[in-house]
């Protein structure tokens, strides 16, 4: 078990690796990489674990499609579903549209593909449920009778932990 291990971790993986290092490192001089911990290099790259879910921020960011802007009743519905939701399942719902559960480091005003909202028509609260388009950071949300029952459906979808990364 240890050399399957062993060849997994180094041997395996060693071209890749080399390949990705050499990638990143004409981006980023080795010198920056040193004045950096490995706690504070990972919250520099994905963000701070522990930050709060500054919806206000993505509020003020956040794009719209498919409706006539961010008065929408769609949007309004979806950003008091989104105060009215538990941290937790707030960074579930990032995840959920753009498959990282952390805030940008600067703010939504950083994020590309900036976050999307796209209204989807429906008939019935039951006909359709919240879908992502995660490369695009775009949440396709139905046109549910409340935010109520917005946010139920939103945090029906968040808490399967589905998802084409997750097994």
């Amino acid at each position: 078990q240890t050399n399957v291990k062993d060849f997994k971790l180094n041997t395996e993986l060693k071209t890749a690796s080399a390949a990705f290092l050499a990638g990143f490192r004409r981006l980023i001089d080795d010198r920056w990489l040193r004045m950096f911990g490995e706690d504070e290099l990972q919250q520099v790259i994905s963000g701070d674990q522990d930050a709060a879910f500054d919806v206000d921020d993505l509020q003020r960011h956040v794009q719209v499609s498919n409706c006539s802007g961010p008065k929408d009743r769609l949007v309004i519905d979806f950003f008091t579903a989104l105060k009215a939701m538990t941290p937790e399942h707030r960074m579930k719902l990032l995840r959920f549209v753009t498959s990282c559960s952390r805030a940008p480091l600067l703010g939504f005003t950083h994020l590309q593909p900036p976050f999307t909202v796209h209204k989807v028509h429906v008939r019935h609260d039951s006909e359709k449920l919240p879908t992502a388009s995660t490369c695009f950071n775009t949440l396709k949300l139905p046109t549910y009778s409340s935010w109520k029952v917005m946010k139920q459906k939103l945090e029906f979808v968040i808490v399967q932990d589905a998802g084409f990364e997750m097994e």
